[in-house]
């Protein structure tokens, strides 16, 4: 759930690139030909931008001018830094939690165990004539007694 904001964020950011790709690119020769290159359609672009985002960016071919090396530049720092470092901060925090409920299933279950081990101790006690007894402790502190034939 708290990837679906992330998500959005990611898609509105490259959509606003690949719009200041177009917007950038729409005056060039390469656009004002038949031919229309990678950056002066919308779709083209996105296409362009998303790859840039998966695959890494190669500002060698989109330096054709100063303002789309700073274009590029921006989208570098912007994807690689900050992007990346949320995911990575998403993904530490959801980790932490998981780690927080399983560590308390665990005490919980170790607890069952511990108390079925004395019930059968004590249902299979007539068996015996002696009986010792041992504290068990954890981490957390005392857990219970548990006897031992």
């Amino acid at each position: 759930r708290k990837l679906i904001p992330f998500t959005l964020g990611v898609m509105i950011i490259l959509f606003a690139f690949a719009q200041l790709y177009v917007t950038e690119n729409v005056g060039t020769p390469e656009c004002n030909d038949g031919e229309r290159g990678d950056l002066c359609l919308f779709d083209s672009a996105f296409l362009k931008v998303y790859g840039m985002f998966v695959g890494g960016i190669d500002i060698s071919e989109l330096s054709n001018t100063p303002s789309m090396l700073i274009i590029s530049a921006m989208f570098g720092f912007i994807v690689v830094i900050l992007l990346l470092n949320i995911v990575i901060a998403i993904v530490s925090d959801e980790w932490s939690e998981v780690y927080t409920v399983g560590e308390l299933h665990y005490w919980r279950n170790r607890l069952d165990f511990l108390a079925e081990v004395k019930h059968f101790d004590r249902t299979f006690a007539c068996f015996t004539g002696s009986r010792e007894t041992n504290n068990i402790h954890s981490s957390k502190g005392k857990v219970g007694t548990i006897s031992r034939m």
